[in-house]
C-alpha cells in the first residue's frame, strides 16, 4: 500500500469516528457533510460508506446540474440519508445546506476562503441547529505547511481589512 493510500485510510476512520461520536451521540438523524479536495478520498469514503450500510449523497463538479439537484435534494429530504461527500470548489458555491449540522473538512485547503465558504454553505438563514466542524489534520506531514500558510493569508487579510482597504465608501 503506498502512503497517500494509508494516509486516506487513516483519514477516513478517523471522519467516520468523528460522525459517530460528534453527530450519532446527539441525533441519530444529524446530517453530515464530509469536504474532500481530492477524489480519491471521496472514492475511498464512498465504497466504506456503503461497505457499512451507510445511506449518503455526493455532489462533486464533473455532475451535471440536473444530478447535482437530484443528489442534493435527496440528501436534504430523505431522513435516511445522513451524510453527502462533496469536492470542496463543487461545495463551496452557491448552494444551501442547512439541514447540515456537522462539517468536515478532512484536509487543509490552500485557500483559506475555500474553507469559510464550505463551512458557510450549512450557516445560511434558516438553520436551526447547533453547527460542528472537524478539521482533520495529519501533523508532521505537508499539511503543517498549509495550516502555516493558510495562517500567513489570514493575518494577511486581516491587515488588510482592518485598516480601511477594502471599506464600502
Amino acid at each position: 500500500s503506498t502512503p497517500g493510500r494509508r494516509g486516506g485510510s487513516c483519514r477516513a476512520r478517523e471522519a467516520r469516528a468523528r460522525v459517530g461520536a460528534s453527530a450519532r451521540a446527539k441525533d441519530a438523524t444529524a446530517k453530515v457533510l464530509i469536504f474532500s479536495q481530492f477524489q480519491p478520498t471521496i472514492e475511498f469514503l464512498k465504497a466504506r460508506l456503503a461497505a457499512d450500510g451507510v445511506k449518503f449523497r455526493t455532489l462533486s463538479g464533473d455532475m451535471s446540474l440536473a444530478a447535482r439537484t437530484k443528489a442534493l435534494d435527496e440528501f436534504q429530504r430523505d431522513p435516511p440519508t445522513t451524510i453527502c461527500l462533496l469536492s470542496i470548489r463543487a461545495g463551496a458555491c452557491g448552494i444551501n445546506l442547512t439541514q447540515a449540522s456537522v462539517v468536515i473538512l478532512m484536509e487543509p485547503c490552500l485557500t483559506p476562503a475555500l474553507e469559510v465558504q464550505a463551512i458557510w454553505r450549512v450557516h445560511r438563514l434558516g438553520q436551526t441547529s447547533e453547527v460542528t466542524v472537524h478539521r482533520l489534520h495529519a501533523s508532521c506531514t505537508i499539511e503543517d505547511h498549509i495550516r502555516t500558510l493558510q495562517q500567513r493569508r489570514r493575518s494577511l487579510y486581516e491587515v488588510n481589512t482592518s485598516d480601511g482597504v477594502g471599506e464600502l465608501i
